[in-house]
């Protein structure tokens, strides 16, 4: 699916190499390079125009990234995805992630 004219963007975050944007109906949006997954799209295919991200029954309200993504949905819960070589994703592992996985482990 491609940005629709006149869709407004209420955050975004640009990484070294890779893109996000949530849009004012809380959808994430990813493009740019994608060797960790850190574009949320179940794979590791670059992207070179907007995509919404998998998970796409999520809704954000903030988002950031580059080598891989933290967000925080509508309720406040944070999601991560993306590379995991020093356990940056929190969720107890060193495993790359190539889709949102909600973060547990918080105080």
């Amino acid at each position: 699916m491609q940005i629709k004219s006149g869709t407004k963007f209420i955050a975004i975050s640009a990484g070294v190499h890779s893109s996000f944007a949530i849009d004012d109906k809380n959808n994430l949006w990813v493009w740019g390079k994608n060797n960790y997954g850190q574009l949320a799209k179940m794979n590791t295919t670059n992207y070179f125009i907007p995509q919404l991200a998998e998970r796409n029954d999520l809704l954000f309200t903030s988002v950031s990234g580059t080598f891989h993504g933290l967000a925080m949905d509508i309720n406040g819960v944070l999601w991560s995805w993306g590379r995991n070589h020093d356990g940056q994703l929190g969720l107890g592992d060193t495993t790359q992630r190539t889709v949102p996985l909600r973060v547990n482990n918080l105080p």
